[in-house]
């Protein structure tokens, strides 16, 4: 920036900016009013925040020239690959939790698949067992009306044989 304010240089953003484009700008005052640079966050000529840094240049000073170097980027243009690295970053763990999840479900499925055939098993079994039992109940069930009968029969035999001896 010259000692009028103006762009010496061309712009990125702005064509036909040198020494058309007037820059009023926080570092510009500060090199002017107080002869310094500053580095920080500021304004731009065009209203949008920027990181700058600027130099009050005293080498031109020498030879007439009041200057003042200023380096600046926006500040969405220094943000802009934070913000891509970011989606990045998220569609990426997106996809591990996916695959995560994925491999989550099959290795449950893998375990569980030998335990549910066994309490299938053990269900079978139980039904098995509760079978037996009711067969074998009735069973005891038969054979002890047959030994009552059997004594029955027995007794009626003894009674008619005291019946003979008499």
């Amino acid at each position: 920036v010259n000692n009028d304010g103006f762009m010496i240089t061309g712009s990125r953003v702005v064509e036909n900016a040198a020494l058309r484009q007037r820059i009023d700008t926080e570092p510009v005052r500060l090199a002017r009013r107080d002869k310094k640079g500053m580095t920080g966050v500021y304004q731009g000529y065009r209203g949008v925040p920027m990181l700058g840094f600027s130099l009050y240049n005293q080498i031109p000073q020498k030879f007439g020239l009041d200057w003042t170097l200023i380096a600046e980027i926006s500040e969405s243009e220094v943000m802009a690959p934070i913000v891509q690295l970011q989606g990045i970053i998220t569609l990426y763990g997106a996809a591990l939790m996916l695959i995560a999840t994925v491999v989550g479900y099959l290795l449950s499925r893998h375990t569980a698949k030998p335990i549910s055939e066994a309490a299938l098993q053990v269900a079978g079994a139980a039904l098995q067992i509760k079978s037996t039992a009711r067969e074998q109940a009735s069973g005891a069930a038969e054979q002890a009306s047959a030994i009552t009968e059997t004594a029955s029969t027995v007794e009626q035999f003894a009674n008619t044989a005291q019946l003979i001896s008499k």
